[in-house]
């Protein structure tokens, strides 16, 4: 997430990294967070439980640069 922790120009080469290899070409935004956690919050979100609701950008399933996809599997293990 960018947030303040991920300010500052010592972190830019950092940032820049993160960027070039997220899906998205950028960190998420606190507030894109909003509409899944009033979701569950809220009486709409009532009958889920047990649930992985993941806000990653993209991250858990993308295009590698040798052509194969890499997807994470359940407990969060890569699998390619």
């Amino acid at each position: 997430m960018d947030t303040i922790l991920n300010e500052g120009s010592g972190l830019e080469r950092a940032r820049n990294i993160w960027n070039a290899h997220n899906p998205m070409g950028r960190m998420g935004q606190p507030q894109e967070l909003c509409g899944p956690l009033i979701l569950l919050a809220s009486r709409a979100g009532s009958f889920i439980n047990g649930a992985d609701i993941v806000m990653d950008g993209k991250c858990t399933d993308f295009q590698m640069p040798n052509g194969t996809n890499r997807k994470v599997g359940s407990g969060g293990a890569t699998v390619f």
